[in-house]
């Protein structure tokens, strides 16, 4: 699981009508709620606008324990396979 997107954190863009902009990281600046496209976007400091959450990927690390509970719960018993 990915660290949730805050002020101040690195992001990287993901996704973007502009396909310039995907592949750019910056810091992500503040967030508004959007009454007419659904969902949350986030400023983006290298782009100057706003980006939908969803196309968005936290990069400046998370949270270590996060990852190994979730790779613990990947894996199956060996017991379980007999």
């Amino acid at each position: 699981m990915h660290k949730p997107i805050e002020p101040g954190c690195l992001v990287v863009i993901t996704d973007a009508s502009d396909p310039a902009n995907i592949g750019v990281s910056g810091l992500a600046l503040e967030m508004e709620a959007n009454a007419t496209y659904p969902g949350v976007y986030w400023l983006v400091d290298k782009t100057g606008i706003f980006h939908n959450q969803k196309c968005l990927r936290r990069i400046d690390g998370g949270n270590p324990d996060a990852v190994q509970e979730e790779a613990q719960d990947q894996e199956v018993p060996t017991d379980a396979l007999a």
